[in-house]
């Protein structure tokens, strides 16, 4: 008997890797990284981890986070057992008060200086920061042609605020931004807007990185681990507290004039300092990483591979 479910399951594998084994900046031949990111719903930030492989000429596989030789970008450190010994880069813990030891693994970065202190992590050997914040070496800023760019999390989607938002997108100067589009998509909309109102953490943190002021708020159905994600990313780009002020509630934020009022960017030096920080530890992942060069058509044998 044909088992239907793993048949989908290989065919969507190979989809996934179908443009990398034709990518020609991988040929000859491209180290390939074992890698995780959340996949079980399309997610723009998710997807930045891939994305930044591929610019280091590095195939992206998917697998399970335990077997993964590297986790990027996400709220993933939660999913790793003691026993972990692969890299972690700009990783960050979902829940605040949830035990997480990983004494095995090679810390290149993680998100914020919350989640470097929940690990027992050194504070001066611990680069910190979030991937998404490179988003901005591939996107610039561009010229505004919105005058607010609204980034709902996947889970807000088909709420009654997002829906009134569409409503009047086309009485308004107003782009509803979709999450389930690639990472460049998405930059590239936020980039040409002159404020942006996220519910999304990478919506806040791309915008952070292109300049764009930016406000967030955390409507029902709360996210899991409710703000801490957004404040350990705040800490590396706001370690003061000095705009704090730029969280609000979806309704006072639906008004415009209090969103112009509340949205704001962090220290551009700062992020630029967080950036070049993260440049460094990415070029360092191809040395870490224990896989090979590889031909790109052979792909699909590497990802089957334990």
């Amino acid at each position: 008997m044909v088992n239907t479910s793993l048949l989908q399951k290989r065919a969507s594998t190979l989809t996934r890797l179908i443009p990398d084994m034709f990518r020609p900046s991988f040929y000859p031949t491209a180290q390939y990284a074992r890698a995780f990111w959340w996949n079980d719903t399309p997610n723009f930030g998710d997807l930045i981890t891939p994305f930044l492989l591929r610019q280091m000429g590095i195939a992206p596989i998917l697998k399970p986070a335990k077997s993964a030789d590297l986790l990027g970008a996400g709220s993933v450190l939660e999913l790793l057992g003691e026993d972990y010994n692969g890299i972690i880069w700009g990783s960050g813990k979902m829940h605040e008060h949830e035990e997480t030891n990983l004494p095995h693994a090679q810390f290149l970065g993680v998100r914020g200086h919350l989640t470097r202190a929940a690990l027992g992590l050194s504070k001066d050997a611990t680069t910190v920061g979030d991937p998404g914040l490179l988003m901005s070496d591939y996107v610039k800023r561009k010229a505004a042609t919105v005058d607010i760019a609204v980034i709902p999390h996947f889970s807000h989607q088909q709420e009654d605020w997002v829906h009134g938002l569409r409503e009047e997108a086309s009485r308004r100067s107003l782009k509803i931004i979709d999450v389930g589009n690639s990472p460049l998509k998405v930059v590239e909309q936020i980039a040409q807007a002159r404020y942006v109102l996220t519910t999304s953490l990478h919506g806040l943190i791309c915008a952070d990185a292109l300049g764009v002021p930016a406000a967030w708020a955390l409507p029902e159905p709360v996210l899991a681990g409710a703000t801490f994600k957004f404040r350990d990313y705040s800490s590396v780009v706001d370690p003061q507290g000095k705009i704090e002020g730029r969280f609000d509630s979806i309704e006072n934020l639906l008004n415009p004039d209090s969103l112009k009022r509340i949205a704001q960017s962090p220290d551009s030096a700062l992020v630029k300092a967080t950036q070049e920080n993260l440049r460094s530890t990415l070029q360092r992942i191809p040395q870490l990483l224990p896989t090979p060069h590889v031909l790109p058509l052979t792909l699909p044998v590497h990802q089957y591979r334990p």
